[in-house]
């Protein structure tokens, strides 16, 4: 089994002692565990981490705009068998040392065969699209910044492409997914479909916001106790879906007041509650 350590591009004489330092770091946590996500130029070796520890991918060093300035950047992803979380991750540097503060954000698309099969922004899970080998494509934005700044003394942005092996099986059971459809930009509807194995019981859309009993006018909804709205949509079986219509010109009005506080979520009796999705085109 091929697993993975963090390895950066830049020759060894152009690393100063806190960067070796910082690199020598990274490579011991980035130590993946059997069964979640390797890549292409993946390095063996015999150690196992535990259950759910991230692999990452290899770093790749960027030059920033100033004399000595650059960051090595790399994304680590984790999976259970159920949901997918891949996150950005950047280390700072200028011609003497280390930045204190060093972020990194990014946004993501995993591709097989050519074509787009999950998406996400940094540390936000998506459904595991399951085993093989894939393109990550993530645009990520590193920025560094001393402890004497006020603002980013290194900032630097591109697309971070490596090719990616998932070998983590599908957990058995229901496995829901939610999407504005037809898209976000234009929603009429919201679907959950059922991409695990088994049945999903009892699924439950909830919408969340002001006025938001508006937004729908299908029988299934209700408002609760709290003044959210929620429609029982009963078992969805294994590789289908269900969904409510939404009514375009009442979400319209609420997003254009209530922006921020607009969301839905949704669950199963036998399936958590997902993270809130905005209801709100972006």
């Amino acid at each position: 089994m091929n697993t993975m350590v963090l390895r950066s591009k830049i020759s060894v004489n152009r690393f100063s002692s806190a960067r070796i330092a910082a690199v020598a770091v990274l490579t011991l946590v980035a130590v993946p565990a059997v069964g979640v996500g390797s890549t292409a130029e993946a390095a063996p070796t015999a150690r196992a981490a535990a259950a759910g520890e991230p692999r990452c991918t290899e770093g790749e060093s960027w030059k920033g705009g100033g004399w000595g300035q650059y960051a090595d950047v790399w994304a680590c992803m984790k999976t259970d068998g159920r949901m997918l979380d891949i996150t950005a991750h950047a280390a700072c540097y200028y011609a003497l040392g280390t930045y204190e503060q060093c972020s990194a954000t990014g946004r993501w698309t995993l591709r097989k065969d050519g074509k787009d099969v999950a998406s996400s922004i940094s540390g936000a899970e998506v459904v595991y699209p399951g085993p093989g080998t894939y393109e990550l494509d993530m645009y990520i934005e590193a920025r560094g910044r001393s402890a004497s700044s006020s603002s980013d003394n290194l900032q630097v942005s591109g697309h971070h492409v490596r090719t990616v092996t998932f070998d983590t099986p599908l957990i058995d059971g229901p496995l829901l997914d939610g999407a504005a459809s037809p898209s976000v930009y234009d929603p009429s509807a919201l679907t959950v479909t059922n991409k695990g194995n088994q049945p999903a019981k009892a699924v439950v859309i909830k919408l969340e916001g002001s006025d938001i009993t508006k937004v729908t006018n299908d029988k299934r909804c209700k408002p609760n106790d709290w003044g959210d709205l929620e429609c029982a949509l009963g078992d969805v079986a294994p590789k289908s879906s269900v969904s409510v219509p939404l009514e375009r010109d009442a979400l319209d009005d609420i997003c254009m007041s209530d922006r921020g506080f607009t969301f839905w979520t949704y669950k199963a009796e036998n399936f958590p509650e997902s993270a809130g999705k905005s209801l709100c085109r972006d």
